[in-house]
């Protein structure tokens, strides 16, 4: 697997994390309940699953 196109599955996971949806809402509620931190962790939780699971879809 190239690295285009593992650059590519995590900028689409980005994407899907920081626009307006469920997993926006999501990393809003928690960043405001508990901190930047939190919302942090849950933003790299996010991304890395999207990459494993984007990876895997293409393998």
């Amino acid at each position: 697997m190239s690295f285009a196109l593992l650059a590519a599955t995590f900028a689409a996971g980005f994407l899907y994390v920081v626009s307006p949806g469920p997993a926006f809402l999501a990393l809003f509620a928690l960043t405001a309940a508990q901190g930047r931190g939190a919302g942090a962790r849950f933003v790299g939780g996010h991304l890395v699953g999207d990459v494993v699971w984007g990876a895997a879809a293409l393998a």
